[in-house]
C-alpha cells in the first residue's frame, strides 16, 4: 500500500494494486462473501480512492460464486452496478452509508433485475445528490426485488410505508425497521405491515425518536395479536408497544428498549409514571406468568418494579439472562447496594438464571474491586438465583463491572469478557 500511496495517476495506482495483490485473481472464483469498505483511514487522494474502488469493482465479475456482498460508505457508479450484475448467485446485499447520487433508477433496476435476493440491509443511505424522480425509481426498484426476501433490515420508512398498503408481502422471517413512535400514522403503517407477515421469527422495531423531539410516552392503541405469529421467537421493541401486544406467544427472547439515554435526560423530566401506566394497562404484561417461555429478557427498571408474581406461583423456569435497564433513572433515585438489587431478585427468583445485568445505571463511581457489588452478587446468587454464574453492572458513566463465579472453587471475582 505504500507504493500505492505514491501513485500519481489512477492508472498507475490500479496497476500497483494488481501487482501488490490487492486484486487476488487466483482466489476470486472461490470467494463467497465480499466486503468493500471505506478507505478514509488510508488518507488517499480522490483519484486514489476512485482507482481502489475500480479495482474491486472490476474484480466482481470474476467472483462468480459470491453469495454475500457488503458495501460500506461506497459511492455507487453506473460501472460499479454494471459489474455487480454479474453476481448471479448473490442472495445477500447490505448497503451501509452508500451514496446514490451518481446513479439513476435505471442503473439500479438493471442491476437488481437478475438477482434473487433473500437478505437485504440498507442504512444511512445518501440521497442528497439524487433527483426526486430517481429516488422514487430507485426505491421502487428495491421493492420489486423483495419477492423472495427472508430478511429485511432498513433504517428508513419508505419500505414500511409502501409494503403496508401493497397487495404484495415478502415471506419475511427477520424484520428490523425504524418507526417514528411520535407520529401515530407511522406507527399504524408499521403495525399494518407487521400484521401481514405471519412467517416472522425475529422482529426488531427501533424507536426513530430524534434528539430534539420528546420521547413518545403515549401508549399504542393498535393491537398486535402475538398468536398470529406462531414462529415468532425474538421480539425487540420500544416500551410503549407493551400496550399493543396481546394474546398468547411463543417468545424466547423479549426486549423492551427505546431511544438512547441522552434523549431522556435532554427532553423529558420523569418518564417513569407514563411507563408504569403503560404496563398496568397492558394485556397482563405486569404478571410474571406472561414471561414463562422467555429465556432472555431485557426490560426497563420501571417495568421490573411493576411486574408481580401470580397467585398460582408461576416461575420463570426458562429464564437464562435478565437485563434490567436503568435508562429512566437519575442519580437521586438509587443507591448501589444489596437492598436495591434484592428487590428485583425477589420477583424474578429462579434457579435457571445464568446472567444478571443492570445497565445504564446512574450509580456513583466506585471500583470494580469494591466489596459491595460482589457481596450483592453473592447474596442474590445464594438466595434467589442458585444457578447464577455471571453478574454485570454497567453505568451511565461508561464504567462496566463484570463478575463471574469460578466453576471450580465457586468464588466470585472480577471478569473480563474480552479475554
Amino acid at each position: 500500500m505504500s507504493r500505492a500511496r505514491s501513485s500519481k495517476t489512477r492508472n498507475t495506482l490500479y496497476r500497483t494494486l494488481n501487482q501488490d495483490g490487492y486484486v487476488p485473481e487466483s482466489i476470486l472464483p472461490v470467494v463467497r462473501e465480499c466486503v468493500i469498505r471505506e478507505w478514509d483511514r488510508l488518507h488517499l487522494k480522490a483519484h486514489a480512492i476512485d482507482a481502489l474502488l475500480t479495482a474491486y469493482s472490476n474484480s466482481l465479475p470474476r467472483m462468480n460464486n459470491i453469495t454475500s456482498l457488503i458495501l460500506i460508505n461506497v459511492t455507487l457508479t453506473p460501472s460499479f452496478l454494471l459489474n455487480m450484475r454479474e453476481l448471479s448467485r448473490l442472495t445477500s446485499l447490505a448497503l451501509h452509508s452508500c451514496d446514490f447520487g451518481g446513479v439513476t433508477a435505471r442503473h439500479v433496476r438493471d442491476f437488481l433485475t437478475p438477482l434473487n435476493l433473500e437478505k437485504f440491509e440498507l442504512d444511512g443511505a445518501h440521497w442528497e445528490q439524487t433527483s426526486t424522480k430517481d429516488v422514487r425509481g430507485i426505491r421502487a426498484a428495491f421493492i420489486s426485488a423483495f419477492g423472495n426476501l427472508f430478511e429485511l433490515k432498513c433504517d428508513q420508512h419508505w419500505p414500511t410505508r409502501h409494503l403496508s398498503s401493497s397487495s404484495f408481502t415478502p415471506p419475511l422471517q427477520v424484520l428490523d425497521i425504524r418507526v417514528a413512535m411520535f407520529i401515530p400514522s407511522c406507527v399504524q403503517e408499521a403495525i399494518r405491515f407487521i400484521l401481514k407477515i405471519p412467517t416472522l421469527v425475529s422482529l426488531t422495531i427501533n424507536d426513530d425518536t430524534l434528539f430534539y423531539i420528546p420521547i413518545s410516552l403515549d401508549p399504542v392503541t393498535e393491537c398486535v395479536s402475538l398468536s398470529s405469529f406462531p414462529q415468532l421467537r425474538h421480539l425487540n421493541c420500544p416500551p410503549s408497544l407493551v400496550s399493543a401486544l396481546v394474546g398468547q406467544h411463543n417468545l424466547s427472547q423479549l426486549s423492551f428498549t427505546t431511544a438512547p439515554l441522552e434523549s431522556y435526560t435532554l427532553t423529558t423530566s420523569d418518564v417513569r409514571p407514563a411507563l408504569s401506566q403503560m404496563l398496568s394497562r397492558s394485556d397482563a404484561w405486569f404478571r410474571l406468568s406472561r414471561y414463562q417461555s422467555i429465556q432472555e429478557l431485557h426490560i426497563p427498571v420501571t417495568f421490573a418494579q411493576g411486574i408481580s408474581a401470580d397467585a398460582n406461583g408461576a416461575a420463570l423456569s426458562q429464564l437464562k439472562k435478565l437485563t434490567i435497564d436503568g435508562y429512566t433513572m437519575s442519580p437521586r433515585d438509587v443507591v448501589c447496594n444489596a437492598d436495591q438489587v434484592k428487590s428485583f431478585a425477589t420477583t424474578f427468583a429462579t434457579p435457571s438464571l445464568r446472567h444478571l445485568r443492570f445497565i445504564n445505571m446512574p450509580f456513583a463511581a466506585q471500583s470494580a474491586t469494591d466489596a459491595e457489588p460482589k457481596q450483592a452478587a453473592v447474596l442474590i446468587q445464594e438466595k434467589y438465583f442458585t444457578g447464577l454464574n455471571r453478574f454485570s453492572l454497567w453505568f451511565t458513566t461508561g464504567d462496566r463491572w463484570e463478575f463471574m463465579k469460578d466453576p471450580v472453587n465457586e468464588m466470585w471475582g472480577p471478569y473480563d469478557p474480552g479475554e
